[in-house]
């Protein structure tokens, strides 16, 4: 194999397996917001309107059913 070649092939299966490793095992953490039924949300902070409307769809949602709880979070 040439080394042109194999240097392709590198560029190549590179990314593949450390994408592959990256996404082997949720941790813990993550195990256990499904378990709980946790969904977190971010969402722009926006005006202040528009915060408003997010946060009552989002309390319309928990207080419609028990199987999933969505928490929001604010970023700028």
């Amino acid at each position: 194999m040439s080394k042109t070649r194999s240097v392709r092939l590198l560029g190549i299966l590179a990314p593949l397996l450390l994408y592959q490793t990256s996404c082997d095992r949720p941790n813990k953490a993550s195990q256990n917001q499904h378990r709980q039924g946790i969904l977190r949300v971010w969402a722009h902070s926006g005006q202040a309107a528009e915060r408003a409307v997010l946060e009552q769809q989002i309390k319309r949602f928990n207080n419609a059913q028990n199987a999933t709880t969505v928490r929001l979070t604010f970023i700028p």
